[in-house]
């Protein structure tokens, strides 16, 4: 059933640093194609208009990605319902951004954001779940997420502590590793980063605990283009789970009851589309001498031979090579880090207007 005021926010403004070098600051995951011949981002959208109307759906990115975005999905989205940040300011201040959008159009409406390059299988049990995190949004007027109990200490997730009645206890945003065994041993489930709320229950959460945040909500509601660029500029970067899902008391979990992976990591891929003792991504031949359990991608015109080795990615293009333990895939992200801190290999992530 498709709801007039529930609205569907794809968050699209990462760079997706644990998934290079195929993911870069130019092209980053949600334009991949990593399972089928569409996008991580269509896959998304198409995924949300198996529930909602176009007139529904909003995108958020980066200015940087815009014609990304709409060569990916043409006709499919309303070209107003792209909305660019000036700057990047990560996922709370783009929420704010959209609520204060939307609740021009809609003061009590219902909002999903969600991310634009995760793994969901099958749509009708993740879009279920979507149907009734809307429910105990308005019911309880509260913010609600969507989770999965936590199987192992992966400190790129947030981690939530519930009651019975699946109200949020304690939520704890990327743990380290010896922590996160801790949560799972009291039974933690995994955030997937999916969040709904009404306008008016945001608004409430943010003016209790980011007063600085509410001032900039309040101001995004009565400017014009200009004047947001210039409240960008002076706003701080900030994650919605950091701003507000650590810090209320009025948050709910809808237990998800599908396939996820949020894809950020060479690991989370193999699981995903694992083939065989190796799983290629690309159609180079590869020979194998007592090898297994390997993720290889490959440049054009060039074959791979993999003697006596295990559980590693190797990731090959024009410009980079990747040879990574599968089990340590999510310090990829560090590497990157590295990487951007040198003025010789900073262009091997960054575009060149990054660089300035």
């Amino acid at each position: 059933m498709k709801l007039k005021d529930h609205y569907f926010v794809i968050l699209c403004g990462g760079t997706g640093p644990r998934l290079w070098p195929l993911s870069r600051a130019s092209f980053p995951k949600p334009f991949l194609k990593l399972f089928s011949r569409k996008t991580l981002l269509e896959e998304t959208f198409y995924r949300l208009k198996t529930i909602s109307s176009k007139n529904n759906i909003y995108i958020v990115t980066n200015k940087k990605y815009q014609s990304l975005v709409k060569k990916t999905l043409g006709n499919q989205i309303l070209p107003s319902h792209i909305i660019t940040e000036p700057e990047k300011r990560n996922t709370a201040v783009a929420s704010l951004y959209i609520t204060s959008i939307i609740s021009q159009k809609n003061p009590q409406a219902i909002i999903t954001t969600l991310p634009s390059d995760h793994y969901l299988y099958p749509t009708s049990k993740f879009t279920h779940c979507l149907q009734k995190a809307y429910q105990v949004a308005k019911k309880k007027h509260s913010l609600v997420t969507i989770g999965q109990p936590a199987s192992s200490p992966n400190p790129s997730y947030g981690y939530l502590l519930i009651n019975q009645q699946f109200q949020v206890d304690q939520f704890i945003e990327k743990p380290d590793i010896s922590s996160a065994k801790i949560l799972i041993k009291k039974d933690a489930w995994w955030n997937l980063g999916i969040y709904t709320f009404s306008v008016p229950t945001i608004e409430t959460i943010c003016q209790q605990h980011q007063k600085k945040l509410y001032s900039f909500y309040l101001e995004l509601k009565k400017s014009n283009k200009n004047k947001i660029i210039s409240l960008y500029q002076n706003i701080d970067s900030i994650a919605f789970d950091y701003a507000f899902s650590e810090k209320t008391k009025n948050f709910y979990l809808v237990p998800g009851n599908f396939q996820w992976s949020d894809v950020g990591e060479w690991k989370n891929l193999l699981n995903i589309i694992r083939q065989d003792t190796i799983t290629s991504l690309s159609k180079s031949p590869i020979i194998n001498q007592n090898s297994s359990n390997c993720l290889v991608s490959l440049s054009d015109h060039k074959m791979l031979g993999l003697v006596g080795v295990k559980d590693l990615a190797i990731i090959d293009t024009s410009d980079a090579l990747l040879v990574c333990d599968l089990n340590q895939s999510f310090s990829v992200r560090d590497l990157v880090a590295k990487i951007v801190s040198s003025p010789k290999t900073e262009k091997y992530f960054l575009t060149k207007n990054d660089q300035k």
